[in-house]
């Protein structure tokens, strides 16, 4: 079970702009996962026997769309996470 899952009670007791970044993170940190499963999935089939050329350029480029996309998603979770820290700063 996450941790968000068995802390679920305590989340009341956090701020509504706190619950919403940690959640926020969260949803992103499974978008993440999503995509390292398609990235591990392209990857794979790029050693499946008889794969033409064209294909192997498909899925070279869907590769490479997916690690962009990775990209853009981890630098989000990044910053929402240094929110949190600034956030507890503030509170103390």
């Amino acid at each position: 079970m996450s941790f968000s899952k068995e802390n679920i009670t305590y989340f009341s007791l956090l701020s509504d702009e706190f619950r919403l970044i940690i959640f926020d993170v969260r949803t992103k940190v499974n978008i993440l996962n999503g995509l390292a499963e398609r990235i591990d999935f392209f990857f794979k089939q790029s050693f499946s026997p008889g794969m033409s050329s064209k294909n192997i350029e498909i899925i070279e480029d869907n590769i490479e769309s997916n690690y962009n996309v990775y990209l853009i998603f981890s630098k989000v979770v990044v910053e929402r996470i240094k929110e949190i820290f600034e956030l507890e700063k503030k509170h103390k």
